[in-house]
């Protein structure tokens, strides 16, 4: 069987693309409806001499979320420091007989067949497994193996 190892330090970029594409992707992309939506209602408004309040709370609304999401992802990597004392460990994770996570201490194994989506992001794969885990796989940072074999090894898991 074919062993693969990503190495990485977790780091803005790589938790930004998850946290914007997958944990908060919907809710980003009903933000973004809602603000092109409070935008067409707005002209609608002006158009007829009204005062555009509605798609000004949509807009407003809409641009809160956006910049929350922002927030939270800067927040969260801003406790996993101070959680692991300042400096984030390598994240080491090895794809053999099934997937095996190592953080620091922690360490989880997984099983191939609890991988329910494979998110192909700009900086990374995030292999969901199931609603509340996601294994984040940093593209061009294999140290055994290479990200085509890798992505051909997945498909046939």
């Amino acid at each position: 069987m074919m062993e693969f190892i990503n190495c990485y330090v977790i780091n803005e970029k790589i938790y930004g693309d998850y946290i914007k594409n997958v944990l908060f992707g919907q809710l980003r992309r009903i933000a973004l409806i809602s603000a092109g939506i409070g935008l067409m209602l707005a002209f609608i408004e002006l158009i007829f001499k009204g005062i555009p309040m509605l798609s000004g709370l949509l807009m407003l609304i809409s641009a809160t979320t956006l910049l929350m999401t922002e927030f939270i992802g800067k927040v969260t990597l801003k406790n996993m420091r101070k959680y692991h004392g300042g400096e984030l460990p390598e994240t080491r994770i090895t794809f053999d007989d099934d997937i095996r996570t190592e953080e620091g201490t922690q360490t989880n194994a997984i099983e191939y067949a609890k991988i329910t989506h494979i998110h192909n992001l700009k900086n990374t794969y995030v292999l969901q497994c199931g609603k509340a885990l996601f294994v984040i796989v940093v593209k061009g940072k294999f140290t055994v193996g290479d990200e085509a074999e890798f992505c051909g090894f997945l498909k046939d898991k």
